[in-house]
């Protein structure tokens, strides 16, 4: 059942993102923007979306990554890669990604949060027919892994709750 409520939790967070924030939003839709900004600033290249609030980026080697933010009275982050591959990765190849998102878009805090949490193995993962999903403890919430492969694209997501 928490896996479920999680679930929802991260849904919830994330389809809140692509909606207009309005007056009784904590969090305003330029504000997100300009934080959205300023990453896409530290790392040139991206194209920002300011419908979706995403920068993006198209790697030398093909892979596409994202930045996004979104939330009205949770503010959520999110950053994922997406690959061309003939089979799906394996959970240590998704770690890895994950460890590499994390170094690149996360505050260092929460990178260490999720290094440390896989080097001790305190975290919860769960599989449903199309996704798999890596649980990992914060104080605001939880940091959510999602992993998926359909039709020739991999993806590898973490989202986080932003402080």
């Amino acid at each position: 059942m928490r896996f479920f409520k999680e679930i929802l939790i991260v849904v919830l967070i994330f389809c809140a993102s692509f909606a207009q924030a309005d007056d009784d939003c904590t969090f305003s839709k330029p504000g997100i923007l300009e934080n959205i900004e300023r990453i896409a600033e530290r790392f040139p290249g991206a194209f920002v979306d300011t419908e979706k609030n995403r920068a993006t980026w198209v790697r030398e080697n093909g892979d596409s990554e994202y930045y996004t933010e979104g939330g009205c009275y949770d503010l959520g982050g999110a950053a994922g890669r997406v690959t061309r591959m003939s089979e799906r990765r394996s959970s240590e190849a998704v770690r890895q990604v994950v460890l590499e998102l994390a170094e690149r878009f996360l505050p260092d805090t929460e990178a260490a949060r999720i290094s440390s949490a896989f080097e001790n193995g305190s975290y919860e993962s769960h599989a449903n027919d199309s996704e798999d999903f890596i649980f990992i403890e914060h104080p605001f919430g939880e940091i959510v892994v999602t992993h998926r492969f359909e039709q020739g694209s991999d993806t590898v997501e973490v989202a986080w709750p932003i402080a």
